[in-house]
């Protein structure tokens, strides 16, 4: 398993941030070199855990979008960039992959908060593979104003999972394009994509109820995502 300080019980090239670079998407490489400037705060944090996953820097929290793809399992976790607190106002997805569950690859950061959208951070959500072999994060876009409610966005990804793009006709679900329960409160969160019986359906989590809906689980996600509501108080 990939350590969280320097040790000698496993191999340390599974432990190693992904070399200074600058992507494609800036908002990327800024966040993926403040991990960096974290690492030596944290290598001399003596109650930094030695034995499970986690990031070489920052804070991190929800593992979610774990998916086994192309001999590798992947997993991704909400990730503050910039400093050893939540980041309600920072959250990005930091991604993992392991061959074997024992020792992990960092790999670059894969989302990232949206400014010029209005985006306060990424909450979870999931990772799943469509009928045309295009993985697609869904995941939960939290707004910078406070009373307006969340949406649940997409981003599609490289064969690899490496690199991901957020779909230009988000939200794919969302109270103005979608018949949401009034009783759903703003706070409805973290979508979880499943299939069953020839269909797909997607879950989340809310304040005031569970709830679940029937999507149509394609590439042109601009479609409306579902064809009817299920409740459950």
């Amino acid at each position: 398993m990939s350590l969280c300080s320097s040790s000698n019980l496993f191999a340390e090239e599974f432990n190693q941030w992904p070399a200074k670079k600058t992507y494609d998407n800036p908002a990327i490489t800024k966040a993926m070199d403040a991990v960096r400037e974290g690492i030596p705060k944290a290598e001399n944090d003596p109650t930094r855990p030695v034995y499970h996953f986690c990031p070489p820097a920052r804070w991190m929290n929800d593992p979610c979008g774990a998916i086994y793809h192309k001999g590798y399992y992947h997993v991704f976790y909400q990730l503050n960039p910039t400093g050893d607190f939540w980041g309600v106002d920072n959250t990005h997805w930091g991604h993992t992959r392991s061959k074997d569950l024992v020792y992990w690859e960092h790999l670059p950061i894969a989302l990232w908060p949206s400014r010029e959208l209005g985006e306060r951070r990424c909450n979870s959500g999931c990772v799943a593979i469509n009928d045309n072999g295009q993985p697609m994060i869904f995941y939960t876009y939290v707004p910078l104003k406070e009373g307006v409610s969340r949406q649940q966005w997409v981003a599609s990804g490289d064969d690899d999972l490496i690199t991901w793009k957020k779909h230009p006709d988000n939200p794919i679900i969302g109270r103005e394009k979608s018949v949401i329960p009034s009783s759903v409160g703003p706070g409805w969160s973290d979508p979880f994509i499943f299939r069953t019986e020839d269909k797909t359906f997607v879950i989340f989590k809310s304040i005031c109820l569970e709830f679940n809906l029937e999507v149509k689980f394609k590439t042109n996600i601009a479609e409306e995502p579902f064809v009817r509501l299920r409740t459950r108080s």
